[in-house]
């Protein structure tokens, strides 16, 4: 596949960019330096990086023969991400400058006035809290340049959001909705994949390759980034692990509300207490410490689910995040009693270092590297 010349644009941009964030003021000649690009190239580049406000100019620097140079500085705090992170009964929202620094950050509910919530109710919600942000950027004068919303389910590349049992959305054009509002660039990502990206880049990932998110919630689901990308697959469909045949008997059985794999482990938690519990984290606090049959076949099947993904991606990191257990140092410890000596390199088990906003810090990250038109987009 060749590069256009588009593409070559993209990644010429987003050198320039990368070295004024890494090493500040810049002139262009230091600029040319860095980057390895020609004279003609970066005064281009930067002339449309300043004209769109992306760079600003920092005083000059003195040169010793010839005319002084002009520094440019990477300038983040004029312009806003919009991001969202929606759940089952309420979306997260915040407005985050090109610096990464939050500047309004609010919850809203998704329940309507008289308790009641439903798909509905979530679409409703979520685009009002949309309506906030954007209200909010235009009362703070700083322009708006793309919305990021992270999304449970599967989430096509045109931002249609299947599969979803927490919000009941099934195939909801949830991208084309928005877009039709507002003539920004508009972002949907799998809430997993969102998690995953932000522990990559800006958490527990360190200088790593290949990560994978474990995100427990109403169900279980996976981001998978493999060698720097995110993985999706084919129809978005990469990750959903609550979807494992974790035995012969799921080949007999139709699961029209929940995966195979997220199904069973809700049928060990029922089956060892009639205490109802409304996600699998409970589940696994309820029985971090029981020596049980059914603990131990809990965690024999979340062990099976970390070796299939290990076997296929070959992590350097597991991070499990969302509604992650209270018990999570247990469950780690028991988990990788069962990896070892079973796969050949059992990932680092941990838990996220971003905490419940992680998939909304990941979304306005990406969205962030989507309005700056950044070639390093995952």
């Amino acid at each position: 596949m060749t590069a256009t010349t588009r593409t070559v644009t993209h990644i010429n941009r987003t050198a320039i960019l990368d070295a004024l964030q890494d090493h500040g003021p810049l002139s262009r000649a230091q600029l040319r330096e860095i980057t390895g690009l020609g004279s003609a190239t970066v005064q281009r580049l930067c002339a449309g990086l300043l004209e769109e406000g992306f760079i600003a100019q920092e005083g000059v620097q003195s040169a010793s023969v010839g005319r002084p140079s002009h520094l440019f500085r990477y300038s983040g705090e004029g312009r806003i991400i919009a991001a969202l992170d929606i759940t089952d009964s309420a979306v997260r929202a915040v407005l985050v400058n090109l610096d990464g620094k939050t500047v309004e950050e609010f919850s809203q509910q998704l329940a309507r006035d008289d308790g009641s919530i439903d798909a509905d109710a979530r679409l409703d919600g979520t685009l009002s809290a949309i309506d906030e942000l954007i209200a909010r950027a235009k009362h703070r004068k700083q322009p708006c340049l793309a919305i990021g919303i992270s999304a449970p389910g599967l989430v096509s590349s045109e931002g249609v959001v299947s599969n979803s049992v927490e919000l009941g959305w099934q195939a909801l054009p949830l991208g084309s909705i928005v877009r039709s509002r507002y003539d920004i660039p508009v972002l949907i990502e799998n809430d997993a994949n969102a998690v995953a990206f932000a522990e990559w880049a800006l958490g527990n990932g360190g200088a790593t390759s290949s990560l994978v998110s474990y995100v427990f919630g109403v169900g279980i689901g996976a981001g998978l980034i493999s060698e720097g990308r995110l993985v999706r697959g084919h129809h978005a469909a990469a990750g959903e692990i609550g979807y494992l045949l974790p035995h012969r008997e799921a080949l007999q059985r139709f699961y029209p509300d929940q995966g195979a794999f997220e199904a069973t482990i809700f049928e060990l938690g029922r089956s060892h207490s009639s205490t109802r519990r409304s996600t699998i984290a409970e589940h696994i606090d309820a029985m971090a410490d029981d020596p049980s049959p059914e603990a131990e076949e809990l965690y024999d099947y979340l062990a099976l689910s970390i070796a299939a993904i290990s076997t296929v991606i070959a992590p350097d990191r597991l991070v499990f995040a969302g509604h992650v257990p209270q018990r999570a140092d247990r469950m780690i410890e028991r988990i990788g009693q069962r990896l070892l000596g079973r796969i050949p390199h059992p990932p680092e088990l941990s838990t996220t270092t971003l905490g419940e906003k992680a998939a909304l810090v990941g979304v306005a990250e990406l969205a962030m590297r989507k309005a700056k038109g950044s070639a390093y987009l995952a």
